[in-house]
């Protein structure tokens, strides 16, 4: 049985974070601990408690990891720490209350919305965080772990780029990130594989993917990575009908009140963000892959974020003759980071839908 350690930025403006959380009642896993990291983390850590309390994982640990907190003042020693840590962010999506500029737009205006509206400030206040701060339960954890620990990061991978190079041995590391490489490249078996477009977790901080990558080579630990080419490539995802099969459930009362939120949530989702259906299943491919690799096939990659490109946010690499801020190369197993996934079973989508879906209907 896996030990597992989990960091999320649940409650962003797509749903598949919680999907991924709402698999966790079926699996066969220690659940050590869940990191809420990103924007407003100790906001996520609630809600990341409301889930396992609703489908009896009340147990599990939930730890506020980085990112920057909610607060409705502005602050300027704030916003250059955000733009730091998220130097290619794109000023399209809106800036955390906070960090926000009067002549910019907000992000995600509607976060928490939902939940905030079934449950009253009370019923938030009594939830049990951990007073431990992430960063230290993972330093304590890996230096005195006998066993390998596994961790998915489902989120910009900041916690984890943090973490000091001597623990990376005593992980597991899956990784939702890359970009939309070019497959023909792998098929070819080509020296150097195209990537013309990263995703959202490592296309805003190349900063941090360099000091992640750097931290893997130097501990000569091996990051498994899923792509959103992959997802996109393999077409896993729920189906349109099966979100509107849920969706009836809420309209004829059947669901329980944290479910109702979460739909009315993927509805605002929806509404805020324009860069796909918001039916792709990312972070709960991760996750089950992370404890089902068997069913999952690779190739050994070594990749290096070019710092010589710069360009003003990572939606615009797709705009640009020059590409390839991330690297890949393929190369023999022992000079290499990242196990890059390439393939899986047939069937993989099905059942994990099927697990997201009987938690939705019997939490």
């Amino acid at each position: 049985m896996a030990n597992l350690v989990i960091y999320t930025d649940v409650g962003s403006c797509d749903p598949d974070d919680l999907l991924a959380l709402m698999m966790l009642k079926h699996v066969n896993a220690n659940i050590l601990g869940i990191i809420a990291t990103h924007h407003y983390p100790r906001k996520k850590a609630q809600l990341i408690k409301l889930l396992l309390n609703e489908i009896g994982l009340e147990s599990v640990p939930v730890y506020v990891g980085s990112g920057l907190e909610y607060n409705e003042t502005y602050d300027e020693t704030r916003r250059t720490i955000f733009d730091n840590d998220n130097e290619l962010w794109p000023s399209s999506f809106g800036y955390p209350i906070g960090v926000m500029k009067p002549d910019e737009t907000p992000w995600f205006s509607n976060f928490m919305k939902a939940y905030e509206s079934a449950y009253d400030s009370k019923e938030f206040e009594s939830l049990h965080i951990e007073k431990e701060s992430g960063y230290d339960m993972m330093v304590k954890l890996l230096s005195n772990s006998k066993d390998k620990v596994t961790v998915v990061c489902m989120a910009p991978p900041h916690d984890l780029a943090q973490l000091p190079v001597e623990l990376y041995n005593n992980m597991n590391i899956w990784i939702m990130g890359g970009g939309f490489e070019n497959y023909s490249c792998i098929l070819n078996m080509c020296d150097s594989i195209d990537n013309p477009k990263l995703g959202y977790n490592w296309g805003i901080c190349p900063g941090t993917i360099e000091q992640l990558l750097n931290n893997a080579n130097e501990s000569n630990t091996k990051i498994n990575l899923i792509s959103s080419g992959f997802i996109r490539r393999k077409n896993l995802n729920i189906s349109v009908d099966k979100f509107n099969e849920w969706l009836s459930l809420k309209e004829n009362k059947k669901l329980s009140k944290f479910m109702n939120a979460f739909i009315d949530d993927w509805i605002y989702c929806s509404e805020a963000n324009t860069l796909n259906s918001h039916t792709n299943i990312c972070d709960p491919v991760v996750l089950f892959a992370a404890l089902n690799s068997n069913l999952f096939s690779s190739v050994p990659v070594n990749c290096n974020i070019n710092g010589t490109i710069m360009f003003e946010d990572y939606l615009m690499e797709s705009q640009s003759k020059v590409t390839n801020i991330l690297r890949m190369k393929l190369m023999e197993n022992t000079h290499t980071n990242v196990n890059l996934i390439v393939g899986v079973n047939s069937g993989v989508n099905n059942i994990i839908v099927d697990m997201i879906n009987k938690t939705i209907i019997e939490p």
